[in-house]
């Protein structure tokens, strides 16, 4: 892979010392620790690595009885190179500057030369199990690389398949990374990695999840939230910590300035990383609640154009060019919906897709014909699946006709509307139809635009960059919601109500 396909993003110093004064909290009184970063970079956790511990074992020399008590500085550091030290990087570069960065001696060169060898870490473990004398790691640290399913081409993710019990469909290639290290560790090794949040709470992380909590102990999870840790990267990070052999009963969460602790496990097929009170609520609610969303309504994604720069038209094109009115429909953006209610709109979508001859709608024809170049360009055209007139994804027009709850794929809160006139919209906008009649559109609409149900959504959705949450189906699907049998739904004091509902019952 190319050096922008890896991921390769070096760790801010001061995120890396924390890594490391995190990591070495207990250390072996009986030798030098192995410690391996496989995805070393530069080196900078290994060089931090290498000057906690010679400080560490040359203040406290004492408590350490393998360390002669006259030892200096150099000598516990040339120790710590030559037993401790491990790594491997992809990009030759990086390993010799590693090495530069280590040693200062050509002996201390020549031993590290050894020690901390290029290669692929996913393809050659073989190597790092020998570096480790298959006994594996006391330690393995790092920031595997970031790099998203996208950037993986067919033939590498061919080579992988070492890795499917926790690598498959849009996974990060960082789970690989992860799994690799817990492989790793000794049976009282621990692990400490700079990592994609989407281990957290992604759709593809479940499996992943999953081996971690098998396979180890997760001691502490640092959550940056929103926060970019990486300048001029979007990618969002935790700091995972994990123990082969310490049993945690409860996590150490430190998010949002503030540490607390819980119990890590998967509550929608994702690590809750909240206070017991929070998850609590969660609990309630769909302890009390007798459906779930997928249960009541069905969902489904809005259109894609192809070109919108010629599909949607104003009232003036439609005038100006003689458009067809029965092509056109009233076309709305995500930014007009709101909670409870969608803006006029003042735009409108010429649906093409009911366009069988050309010869009966020759205006819009003529008009979309302006683009003809571009849109025959588009791959389902060149394959001959669509007319070169024809939206991309014009999706099912009858489905747009029923009354519908419609909603953007990404908010900063709950925005849900009722539409009954028939709105058109783009991908970026997602729509629910009614299949249990047992519940109302009003109804659904009321309780997921409440302050309880704000809160409760984003106590487990994910939240993006700029305080943004994703409402994407497979998210919401699993909201839960009380039925009218169990809970009054035209109480006149609505949001009193729901929570005397939920935080009475017990």
């Amino acid at each position: 892979m190319e050096v922008k396909r890896r991921g390769v993003v070096y760790s801010p110093s001061e995120i890396a010392k924390k890594v490391i004064e995190d990591s070495f909290v207990d250390l072996r009184r009986d030798r030098y620790p192995k410690i391996i970063d496989f995805s070393c970079g530069e080196g900078i956790f290994l060089e931090l690595a290498t000057e906690f511990l010679t400080e560490k074992y040359y203040k406290d020399k004492e408590d350490y009885p393998f360390i002669s008590k006259n030892a200096g500085r150099e000598e516990i550091r040339r120790d710590i190179l030559k037993s401790s030290i491990y790594g491997m990087d992809i990009s030759p570069k990086a390993v010799d500057k590693t090495i530069s960065s280590l040693a200062r001696s050509e002996d201390e060169k020549i031993c590290l030369r050894d020690k901390i060898i290029e290669g692929d870490a996913l393809l050659n473990r073989h190597l790092l199990f020998d570096l480790s004398e298959n006994k594996g790691f006391d330690y393995v640290l790092g920031n595997p690389p970031y790099v998203g399913h996208k950037n993986v081409d067919s033939a590498y993710r061919e080579k992988l398949k070492g890795y499917g019990d926790v690598y498959y469909d849009k996974g990060d290639l960082s789970f690989c990374f992860l799994k690799l290290g817990i492989d790793l560790l000794a049976k009282d090794g621990r692990l400490a990695f700079i990592i994609s949040r989407a281990v957290v709470d992604s759709i593809n992380g479940v499996r992943i999840r999953d081996y971690v909590q098998k396979e180890s102990h997760i001691e502490k999870i640092i959550d940056f939230d929103t926060k970019k840790v990486f300048e001029g990267i979007s990618v969002l990070s935790v700091i995972l910590f994990l123990s082969k052999a310490k049993e945690v009963k409860k996590t150490q969460v430190v998010k949002d300035g503030e540490v607390f602790y819980t119990n890590i496990f998967p509550i929608k097929n994702k690590w809750i990383l909240r206070k017991e009170e929070e998850i609590g609520l969660i609990k309630k609610i769909e302890q009390v609640s007798d459906y779930k969303l997928s249960d009541v309504v069905d969902f489904h994604q809005g259109i894609i154009t192809g070109l919108d720069k010629i599909f949607v038209v104003s009232q003036d094109d439609i005038e100006k060019h003689k458009i067809e009115e029965e092509l056109i429909f009233p076309w709305v953006k995500n930014s007009q919906i709101k909670a409870f209610e969608v803006e006029e709109p003042s735009q409108f979508l010429i649906y093409s897709n009911l366009i069988e001859d050309e010869k009966d709608y020759p205006n819009a024809v003529k008009y979309i014909s302006k683009e003809r170049s571009r849109l025959e360009k588009r791959r389902e055209c060149r394959l001959g699946s669509r007319k070169w007139y024809e939206l991309q994804w014009g999706r099912d027009l009858s489905l747009f006709q029923l009354e519908k709850i419609v909603f953007p794929y990404k908010a900063e809160k709950n925005r849900f509307a009722i539409d009954k006139s028939g709105l058109l919209f783009s991908a970026d906008v997602y729509f629910m139809t009614l299949k249990d009649k047992n519940f109302t559109l009003e109804n659904i609409v009321k309780i997921l635009n409440s302050e309880l149900y704000n809160k409760y959504y984003r106590l487990f959705a994910k939240k993006g960059v700029n305080d943004q949450y994703d409402y994407y189906p497979n998210s919401l699907q699993g909201v839960y919601v009380p039925s009218a049998k169990k809970f009054n739904y035209r109480a006149e004091d609505f949001e009193k109500e729901l929570n005397k509902f939920f935080y009475m019952v017990s």
